[in-house]
């Protein structure tokens, strides 16, 4: 196996020389010449997206007790729940109510309302309905505060009655 090795001369000039790995010698006007054979690195496979759950567990305990007050409420109006690997579904018999997603360490819920009959003012939210992904559940409200998760236990309230 050879290897270009690049190496300083007395007088200041760099020389590329081939260099067998097998037997390192040393040169005349040169230094010792150590090189290390490079590991070969075996292909590792990609990082997986973490789970819902996975990321839930690694969240702050803020966003946890962001999404346990969201879970409770859901509990007391009889609003079920189904957790998938990157969502959490909340339906009433065959109706999907809500989506609850992580965006990055942040938790999403997007809910099955009408965005344009809405306040944007009073309600902090984005309208998905562009998105395919997003067509049951057009409405995305960001939990990131005590405030928003009220907000949104309003709109899941008027979710259950308008679904």
């Amino acid at each position: 196996m050879l290897r270009l090795v690049t190496t300083f001369y007395l007088n200041k000039k760099l020389k590329q020389q081939a260099i067998n790995l097998n037997n390192q010698q040393q040169y005349r006007y040169g230094c010792d010449i150590k090189v290390k054979p490079e590991p070969m690195q075996a292909k590792t496979k990609p990082d997986k997206i973490p789970s819902f759950t996975k990321r839930l567990e690694s969240a702050t305990p803020k966003t946890q007790s962001y999404y346990e007050s969201i879970v409770d409420f859901c509990q007391k109006h009889n609003i079920k729940k189904t957790v998938y690997r990157n969502k959490v579904k909340f339906y009433v018999k065959s109706k999907t109510i809500a989506n609850l997603y992580f965006t990055h360490k942040t938790l999403r819920i997007c809910l099955a309302l009408d965005p344009s009959k809405f306040d944007a003012e009073k309600f902090k939210f984005r309208d998905f309905s562009n998105y395919i992904k997003h067509i049951d559940t057009p409405m995305a409200v960001l939990l990131n505060s005590q405030k928003s998760v009220e907000n949104c236990k309003i709109l899941i309230y008027k979710a259950l009655y308008e679904v």
